[in-house]
């Protein structure tokens, strides 16, 4: 009988290093990917930015050039709401 739970102890032990052996290979392969997605996301918002300073040199900043590449207007653009002064009481 001892013999027995003693296998069955090193059977479920092997079992568990197993899984958690692919678990620690599949967190891995997860890590890389987040990296060479930030990576590309990176090199995107460079090129986007190069494209959008052209289109902007060549159009101007407030064209419908550049609002079609992807930028703001600057007539579009939202102005921020200052809040009046309270006096003191």
């Amino acid at each position: 009988m001892a013999v027995l739970i003693k296998s069955s102890f090193a059977s479920a032990i092997e079992t568990t290093r197993e899984k958690l052996e692919a678990y620690n290979s599949s967190l891995s392969t997860v890590d890389q990917t987040q990296s060479a997605l930030e990576d590309a996301e990176e090199l995107l918002m460079e090129l986007t930015e190069h494209v959008l300073l052209g289109v902007a040199a060549k159009y101007g900043k407030n064209s419908n050039e550049d609002k079609m590449a992807g930028g703001v207007r600057r007539s579009d653009r939202k102005r921020p709401v200052r809040k009046a002064k309270q006096s003191a009481a």
